[in-house]
Parts: structure tokens; C-alpha cells; sequence
């Protein structure tokens, strides 16, 4: 058996990096995307839960290092509208 547990990825920046957005069905992605992002990204409807109870976004733009894609994260993780980011 291999292990990669002392691996680390290797990302080249920089590069397109997808998130996976989930918030409640009331909520509008578009105004909780534009609170952070202010460049060109691509967005994709994904799924709903079952119960119709919230909704998941595929957001997908460019990042020009470790840094600027973990700050984006942060940020809409953090969001109060966001239910979780993937």
C-alpha cells in the first residue's frame, strides 16, 4: 500500500479553481458572490437537497496563488448566507 500522507498537492499558479457553494434556497448566490469576488468567475447551478431545502452552486475563477484562493474561501464560508463551501 502507498501512503501520501507525508505528500503535499502541488498547485501551479496561476489557475482555475472551483468551489462548491451551498446555501439555503431563499438566498441569492449572485449578491453573496459579488460581496468578495469583484473579477469574471463562472457559475453553475449543481444540485438541491432532497428536501428542497438549499441549493449548490459549482463557482469557478481564476486565482493567482495559495493565498488569494484561501482568502476567498474564508470569506464565503464565513458568509452568515452560506451553509457550507466545499
Amino acid at each position: 500500500m502507498i501512503s501520501l500522507e507525508d505528500k503535499k498537492v502541488e498547485i501551479k499558479y496561476p489557475c482555475l479553481w472551483r468551489y462548491k457553494v451551498i446555501i439555503p434556497k431563499e438566498k441569492n448566490i449572485k449578491d453573496i458572490i459579488n460581496r468578495y469576488i469583484q473579477k469574471k468567475y463562472n457559475l453553475k447551478s449543481s444540485k438541491q437537497s432532497k428536501t428542497g431545502t438549499y441549493r449548490s452552486f459549482n463557482l469557478e475563477f481564476m486565482v493567482q496563488n495559495e493565498e488569494e484562493r484561501t482568502y476567498f474561501y474564508e470569506k464565503l464560508n464565513k458568509d452568515k448566507e452560506v451553509k457550507m463551501v466545499l
